[in-house]
């Protein structure tokens, strides 16, 4: 079983604007733009055209306006004479008539947007500014409730907030302590926090749907794009992986989006978003005092039924501890609020954890945070020795989406396209193939995803044999990887995973006249790559390597430990060379291979080759997902 774990770095990987800051700037818009007192045109100027905010954010807001503009001509008002601020509240828009409703004296809002970070720095983390509010409220309680004292009696960090939240309040007309403070006014002032958090949430989530959720998505990540995952637990909001990498007809993949899922059609009573703090009583208390409970985690995630799905997971993986399986964590701090969850997964012995860095300053924050979670000495031994279970990979860049991959996601969602929309694009496509373009479809692998699409749509309009000339095109080895028809495979309404048999037939065929292409004088090709150190030509060459003997593998394997010994080698490349090449051949034979190569270094004193085999038993440790995946582009 494959898990995929995703963080908030997921959506920031792929451009989008999903920072609270970013959420908060829109925010800021939209507030001046429901209260500017001059017209639509110099508000576009004063404001739009003067922003930082993210150019697709401006876009948004700017369709907007035209929507007003249009509505005020069929109205017949004059957009320079009639207020900006009459507009907006004579807009039948309704996206934008409920986000400012929801930002009309909200008291989280005009919090939010004075926090030092966010004034200063420019970022803010909302989770950590609502502790500090309710954390100081909670202990303002105690202090006027329970000890009779006053609110001068407080630190004077927390005295600032109080003041702050209670002169808020007020704004909203609601004139909570003026004459004295009682459990009611403690009461009411959690209620209408809580009331003013659903309406932030409320707009956060048509904000990542309606904003964001309409930006393109332009690159992709070669380090999960080809990985099938069987479970995707998702820390963030959004559904971009199943939007942009689960493209095949039939998802069955699970989704646990243990925060809740962003959805368009909510309203602030039915939308199930978790948006809050950790618990920060202690035992004895957090049973007891639960004013302040709806704005805890724990809380949210049982009124909001968002559910725990990974539980499940985790029944399957410990119930055969013989069976093994791979945890990918991607865009996650690994941070300790998440640490029950994160350590659930990765605390197995049967389960290997590959856990995705962007730069290393977020690798080593990475550690830190990973101490927390599994302790100093646990983490140590999973990173390090003969069964270490944690490997940090640093992010690759990301490729660029092809047309074809658009189209293909396209293929395979055809209820979403209008007619004209599903014409044009089978129109389109028949051109490409009429005339075998290679080009456009770029690898194999995209041929037969065109094809497979086309089986779910009609079986009138291509024939196998047809796909199977373009594919034969696309001779470039480095674009050659030997295909599975079991990629193809949909999850039919019975809940069978099938693949259709002409797709079958397809990559049969394929495959087959790869074999018969590139199999010949492989090996010697690859001999000579190797003596002439042509490194670029490794990988390629090993990927349609059929017949190998040992004898073989042992020559290229020590002609390979040559190249490492030179000034110019291209270290990566040639490591990633022996870790397909060994991934191909029969385990047992590579060990002995390595033992005796280390028996013939330590004989020699030579510490930098035993190093090197070193290395290389501790990769075959890991299991064959190595070599499956070894960077091969």
């Amino acid at each position: 079983m494959n898990i995929l774990v995703l963080g908030n770095g997921f959506d920031l990987a792929h451009e989008l604007p999903t920072k609270y800051n970013d959420f908060l700037d829109f925010l800021n818009l939209i507030k001046d733009l429901s209260q500017y007192q001059g017209n639509l045109l110099t508000f576009e100027n004063d404001t739009l055209h003067h922003s930082s905010i993210y150019d697709n954010v401006i876009s948004y807001v700017n369709s907007i306006i035209s929507k007003i503009k249009l509505e005020a001509q069929e109205s017949n008002l004059d957009i320079y004479a009639t207020g900006c601020s009459t507009l907006v509240a004579q807009s039948k828009d309704s996206i934008l008539q409920e986000l400012a409703s929801l930002l009309s004296y909200n008291v989280w809002f005009e919090y939010f947007k004075k926090a030092e970070t966010y004034l200063i720095d420019g970022w803010i983390d909302f989770e950590s500014e609502i502790a500090k509010v309710i954390h100081t409220l909670d202990n303002y309680r105690r202090i006027v409730l329970l000890d009779n004292k006053k609110i001068e009696d407080m630190t004077e960090k927390e005295q600032p907030i109080v003041k702050e939240i209670i002169q808020l309040i007020r704004y909203k007309n609601i004139h909570l302590f003026s004459f004295g403070i009682t459990e009611k006014d403690f009461d009411a002032l959690a209620e209408r926090l809580e009331n003013d958090l659903k309406g932030i949430i409320r707009c956060l989530e048509i904000y990542l749907e309606d904003c964001v959720g309409q930006m393109a998505i332009t690159q992709l990540s070669p380090d999960i794009k080809n990985i099938k995952f069987d479970k995707v637990l998702s820390f963030n909001y959004t559904n971009t992986y199943q939007k942009m990498y689960a493209h095949r007809a039939y998802d069955d993949t699970s989704y646990d989006f243990i925060h809740g899922k962003s959805n368009l059609s909510n309203t602030i009573e039915t939308n199930n978003i978790v948006l809050g703090i950790d618990e920060y009583l202690d035992d004895e208390s957090k049973n007891k005092e639960t004013l302040f409970i709806p704005f805890k985690k724990f809380y949210q995630r049982v009124h909001k039924e968002t559910g725990c799905k990974y539980k499940d997971w985790l029944d399957t993986i410990q119930s055969d501890v013989t069976q093994r399986h791979e945890l990918f964590i991607f865009g996650h701090s690994l941070d300790i609020t998440d640490k029950d969850v994160l350590r659930d997964l990765i605390k197995n012995e049967n389960v290997k954890t590959t856990i995705f860095y962007y730069n290393k300053k977020v690798y080593g924050t990475q550690i830190k945070n990973l101490v927390k979670v599994l302790g100093q000495d646990t983490l140590i031994a999973s990173v390090h020795g003969e069964h270490k279970s944690i490997f940090f990979k640093q992010q690759q860049d990301f490729s660029t989406i092809l047309e074809v991959e658009v189209d293909i996601r396209k293929l395979y969602s055809p209820h979403q396209l209008s007619t004209p929309e599903i014409k044009q694009l089978i129109h389109k496509i028949n051109e490409k193939v009429i005339t075998l373009d290679s080009t456009y479809f770029s690898t194999q692998e995209n041929v037969v995803s065109v094809f497979d699409a086309f089986q779910l749509i009609t079986t009138k309009l291509f024939d196998v044999d047809t796909f199977l000339k373009i594919a034969e095109k696309i001779d470039d080895r480095s674009k050659f990887i030997r295909l599975f028809s079991e990629d193809w495979e949909n999850f039919d309404f019975m809940g069978n995973d099938i693949t259709n048999s002409k797709t079958i037939e397809l990559v049969t065929k394929i495959n087959a006249s790869n074999e018969k292409k590139w199999s010949k004088g492989t090996l010697n090709e690859f001999e000579q790559a190797i003596v002439q150190k042509n490194v670029t030509d490794l990988l390629p060459l090993i990927r349609t390597m059929t017949k190998l003997t040992n004898d073989h593998v042992a020559d290229i394997l020590n002609l390979a430990f040559k190249i490492l010994d030179t000034s110019d080698a291209e270290s990566e490349v040639v490591w990633n060379s022996i870790y397909a090449l060994t991934g191909k051949i029969d385990e047992k034979f590579i060990r002995n291979f390595i033992t005796d190569k280390l028996n013939f270094a330590q004989l020699h004193n030579d510490y930098i080759l035993e190093m090197r085999l070193s290395h290389l038993l501790s990769a075959l440790d890991e299991d064959q997902y190595t070599f499956k995946y070894a960077d091969l582009s």
